[in-house]
């Protein structure tokens, strides 16, 4: 797997993979696919995009640089202040609700 990474084709390659796999339906593959090849904030949105917030904010903490997860979970909360629940402190991205 290491070659995959460092090889710009074979990354191509198992995006393009990793893509057909989520529009199948899959989407739990792509995204560890796109995890593989170090493609994590891709798989974020890919997440986001399928409803699955939770998880997309999850593995943006986990994977992502901090000025990357902070962009996943400002648009987590965007989503819920969307859907009536109130979003009061940012805190070391952290959010406490009311």
């Amino acid at each position: 797997m290491a070659t995959v990474r460092d090889t710009g084709a074979a990354q191509s390659t198992v995006k393009l993979v990793a893509t057909n796999r989520i529009a199948s339906g899959s989407v739990w593959d792509g995204v560890q696919l796109l995890c593989v090849i170090g493609k994590g904030l891709d798989a974020c949105r890919y997440l986001e995009s399928y409803g699955h917030w939770g998880a997309a904010t999850w593995l943006a903490r986990a994977v992502l640089p901090p000025t990357d997860a902070a962009e996943i979970i400002r648009k987590w909360a965007d989503h819920l202040s969307a859907m009536g629940h109130q979003v009061s402190t940012l805190y070391n991205n952290n959010f406490v609700f009311d």
